[in-house]
């Protein structure tokens, strides 16, 4: 990947630069408005190549040539300039500017001096180190063929490492594997991404040396790799290769590793996800007693009980997105979502369950719920022991039953009815738990007037009678 800052005062042309530029494969664009915000965005971002016009406000493009000159850049600088400016811009010729680029500007033109000034630079990065390669085109994937023909490998290890946030692996990493001969680093078109390549003579697959790849990674969490070992005869494109083990990186949440090796089962497609009610019931039953540790507790057994069932990744994860029950504000629980349906891993999916309902613990379960519903849950927590019902709590919130029944099957995905049987059945379950209280008694304090419907009920939707609950709880 490389970079190109446009430095444009007029806005039509800076958009108009950047949207000719753009196309561009593996070149990411950054603009400023001056030549000051210029330097400083050149210093900062150290981009490959700066197209700058002259005449600006606040620094013109000589002054900021000069500055950065001075600072050591040693990227390539363009300069936009009319014949009329030529004799004056040619004293930027001492700051080592490349060229100039005469108004008004050609598109195509600019855009076959920036490739062929692309190639150029691809070519010097490739030659600094021959084993740091880049694999960022079609191109590349040729120079890389011609690269190891002199070595005549037979076979290849091939892996892709995802470093989750990071953009580099770590240096130890990274020259521990370049060290070693015919082992090499690419750079893949995806920046958390990173290929290792390791080529072998004579059909003799050492698989010490991958072993030792397995070994070099493992103490760090960030990093999971897929790998696979081909014959030289059956790679015709390196850019398509490593970009099908890329893909398959989410299988090692199935799989419960972070140093897989590749199967064709990967290209798979997802089948229907079947939606697991009671897993839904559980994370509602926990919310509704605020028992946000509960919830994660929950969460992880599903994805763990998934993994052994080998699910395709797409389903754990879109459960691990469902899993996220909303309790504060909607921004919060939009990003906790944003970023589990990015997650790669399952050290970024366990990341983000702990880190969301870290956040939740001393908030009340009703934070990210609507005014109304929050009202309605209040009502509850006061009045539960009461023979409350959907109209009387509907009435004192001064709507109609029906509008309050929409409003819990759209917030809580659960009716009314179900939603405070589950909050009684917990406060049922405290009482069993820190209480010598007789079932009768404990009926009452949960709302219920007739101790056999009562129990009847708590087997329902536990599974057990509460003597028998009562009897395991480790409490008692």
């Amino acid at each position: 990947m490389f970079r190109l800052l446009i430095v444009e005062d007029e806005e039509n042309s800076r958009k108009g630069l950047k949207a000719t530029l753009a196309p561009i494969p593996n070149l990411e664009i950054d603009t400023a408005c001056d030549g000051r915000e210029g330097c400083l965005k050149a210093i900062r971002w150290n981009p490959d190549i700066i197209i700058s016009d002259i005449h600006m406000p606040v620094w013109d493009g000589l002054v900021m040539t000069e500055k950065l000159c001075k600072k050591g850049f040693a990227g390539t600088i363009y300069l936009l300039t009319g014949y009329a400016e030529f004799e004056y811009a040619r004293k930027a010729l001492q700051y080592h500017v490349e060229d100039y680029i005469l108004k008004p500007v050609v598109p195509s033109k600019l855009r076959n001096l920036i490739e062929v000034k692309l190639k150029d630079l691809n070519k010097k990065r490739n030659s600094q180190n021959p084993q740091l390669c880049h694999l960022l085109s079609d191109e590349d994937s040729v120079l890389l063929t011609e690269r190891l023909a002199p070595f005549c490998y037979t076979d290849y290890f091939l892996a892709v490492v995802y470093m989750e946030r990071e953009h580099h692996l770590p240096l130890e990493v990274k020259e521990t594997v370049i060290e070693e001969r015919g082992h090499y680093i690419l750079t893949l078109p995806d920046k958390h991404y990173r290929g290792i390549l390791i080529g072998f003579t004579n059909h003799m697959i050492n698989h010490g040396k991958i072993d030792r790849i397995s070994s070099l990674l493992e103490p760090y969490e960030h990093l999971t790799c897929i790998y696979e070992t081909r014959q030289a005869g059956f790679i015709s494109n390196w850019l398509l290769a490593f970009e099908q083990l890329r893909r398959a990186i989410p299988w090692t949440i199935t799989c419960r590793s972070r140093f897989l090796s590749y199967d064709t089962y990967m290209e798979q497609e997802a089948g229907e996800l079947n939606e697991d009610v009671f897993f839904k019931k559980d994370l509602q039953r926990m919310l509704c007693g605020g028992d946000f540790d509960g919830c994660r507790k929950i969460l992880l057994k599903k994805i763990g009980q998934m993994q052994a069932n080998a699910c395709h990744p797409s389903h754990i994860l879109a459960a691990a997105v469902s899993g996220l029950v909303k309790f504060d504000s909607k921004q919060a629980y939009l990003e906790a979502v944003n970023q589990m349906a990015a997650a790669r891993t399952m050290h970024e999916i366990r990341t983000c369950i702990d880190s969301y309902y870290e956040t939740c613990k001393g908030r009340p379960a009703s934070a990210g719920y609507s005014p109304l519903i929050q009202k309605a849950l209040h009502v509850i927590d006061k009045s539960y022991k009461e023979p409350i019902s959907l109209n009387s709590v509907a009435e004192q919130l001064n709507i109609t039953p029906q509008y309050l029944s929409r409003l819990f099957m759209k917030e809580m995905s659960r009716s009314f009815v179900d939603y405070l049987t589950s909050y009684r059945m917990e406060r049922a379950k405290n009482l069993l738990q820190d209480t010598n209280m007789k079932i009768n008694m404990i009926c009452v304090q949960v709302g219920y007037q007739d101790a056999k419907y009562f129990c009847t009920l708590f087997k329902k939707i536990t599974g057990v009678t509460p003597n028998q609950y009562r009897a395991s709880s480790p409490n008692m």
